[in-house]
């Protein structure tokens, strides 16, 4: 079995965006748990970047 045979089994295309924004979210509530108010001002940031991606983009 080939990488690529491997990767349209596991519908990977459909899973990294869920992965991206899941890992996001724990960054962020995480980050926050343990930084505590000061982190007010980096949170945003993180929040809104892996979404700018222009290629993540829909059609």
């Amino acid at each position: 079995m080939d990488f690529s045979t491997l990767v349209s089994q596991l519908n990977a295309g459909t899973v990294l965006p869920e992965g991206i924004v899941i890992t996001t979210l724990m960054v962020v509530l995480i980050g926050d748990l343990i930084v505590g108010r000061s982190s007010a001002r980096w949170t945003p940031y993180v929040a809104i970047a892996p979404q700018s991606n222009p290629q993540s983009a829909p059609p």
